[in-house]
């Protein structure tokens, strides 16, 4: 997902799916980029773990969050020429 679990983004959106089916998105990392799971039980019996991924938007409106991540603010300061763009690619490269 990317945008965050604003009102009307995709893992709101997903969220009240999961509401209405009876399950819930449990943390697993809290840390950015959010990564959480949930049970689905199949009709053989079986339950599969399903993980999402929450990455910060591609907009530029996202800028001024990146600019208050930590992470983006230590790397900041060991390269000045680091941007929020960088710090999106490095995150998106992990699992694009």
């Amino acid at each position: 997902f990317t945008g965050g679990n604003s009102k009307n983004g995709p893992e709101y959106l997903f969220r009240r799916l999961l509401k209405t089916a009876g399950l819930e998105l449990i943390p697993v990392k809290q840390e950015i980029p959010r990564i959480h799971k949930f049970l689905l039980h199949t009709s053989n019996g079986k339950t599969r773990e399903i993980r999402t991924v929450s990455l910060i938007a591609p907009s530029g409106a996202a800028n001024r969050a990146v600019g208050s991540i930590p992470a983006y603010k230590a790397q900041k300061s060991r390269n000045p020429s680091y941007t929020t763009l960088d710090f999106r690619a490095e995150q998106y490269r992990a699992f694009f």
